[in-house]
């Protein structure tokens, strides 16, 4: 008798439907909201000013008008960031709609519908990311290669302490942690994030576009200024946990080693936080460790950070 292929086909994704809203109900924060929106707004009363005082005697370069021209271009130039991002929010998907995993009932940003490359949004209660066809949401496939954090909260309780009490130490899934393949004799470290762009900026010109690309892409002002307090002042929580995240290693086949794909590392880590490139390693990782994947518990403060790894 022959195999049904029903049986062996593989288990269809759990996918749940959202409701979309208008894409200003996607902001985070007022203030961001408030940029944003007001940003086209400024830009036109400055270039009505530009124009008005272009046409007086002397210009915009006389003796009186030159040093507001020159003042301006710094809020000339926040518009025109402002109005970029606004444009991307424009285009941005939000959803309320469950979880497909955990049921969480939340608001959610995603990426524009005509762009399914765009990265996967994070559930914001279990550890799954997720991602949307129309108005369906559905769990990330796990040959997914995009950025996802794994915060302190889910693995502190799992992790153990090398002998000196300095480092973290986790069981790594015996694959590749970028393809998934078996053959993964070598070892590659973390990474700090943004690490390879700030050592950049140290060849001039291009390496400032470069960092200043990072920044616009990826968001990294929080991260700079965490770094700049750990600098400042005693180390905060988060810089203990990088510090104690800094020495693990993962299994890497020979073509995602650090000298044969230097630029897209499968580990990184930055504010406390375990950044995954693989959606497949990442589960196998919380999976191997026991890590809780569904909601955390309510009211539940993080573990404290082990003191001898100050």
């Amino acid at each position: 008798m022959a195999d049904d292929p029903m049986q062996s086909a593989p288990p269809a994704p759990k996918t749940a439907v959202g409701t979309r809203r208008p894409f200003y109900l996607g902001y985070d924060s007022l203030l961001t909201a408030g940029f944003q929106l007001g940003s086209p707004f400024v830009l036109v009363w400055i270039l009505s000013w530009y124009l008005g005082v272009g046409r007086e005697p002397g210009g915009l370069f006389g003796e009186h008008n030159f040093p507001p021209t020159l003042l301006l271009l710094i809020p000339t130039i926040a518009c025109l960031v402002g109005i970029y991002r606004l444009s991307d929010q424009a285009r941005s998907t939000v959803l309320d709609s469950p979880c497909p995993c955990c049921g969480a009932l939340h608001r959610r940003t995603f990426g524009a519908l005509s762009k399914p490359s765009d990265d996967a949004v994070a559930c914001g209660e279990c550890a799954a990311y997720l991602r949307i066809r129309g108005l369906e949401v559905s769990e990330e496939s796990p040959a997914g290669m995009h950025g996802y954090e794994l915060w302190p909260q889910r693995y502190l309780p799992r992790a153990r302490r090398s002998p000196d009490g300095e480092h973290m130490l986790f069981e790594m899934p015996p694959m590749c942690a970028t393809c998934g393949a078996a053959e993964a004799p070598q070892l590659r470290e973390i990474e700090e994030w943004g690490a390879r762009t700030a050592a950049a900026t140290s060849g001039g010109i291009l390496g400032v576009v470069a960092d200043e690309v990072a920044s616009e892409a990826f968001g990294n002002a929080r991260y700079r200024a965490a770094q700049r307090r750990s600098v400042a002042t005693a180390p905060t929580a988060e810089a203990l946990h990088d510090k104690a995240l800094s020495a693990l290693t993962v299994p890497v086949c020979a073509q995602h080693t650090e000298e044969a794909d230097p630029w897209d590392a499968p580990c990184q880590y930055r504010c406390g936080r375990i950044l995954w490139r693989s959606y497949r390693y990442y589960k196998a990782f919380l999976a191997l460790n026991q890590i809780w994947e569904g909601r955390p518990p309510a009211n539940t403060p993080p573990p404290a950070p082990d003191p001898r790894s100050s």
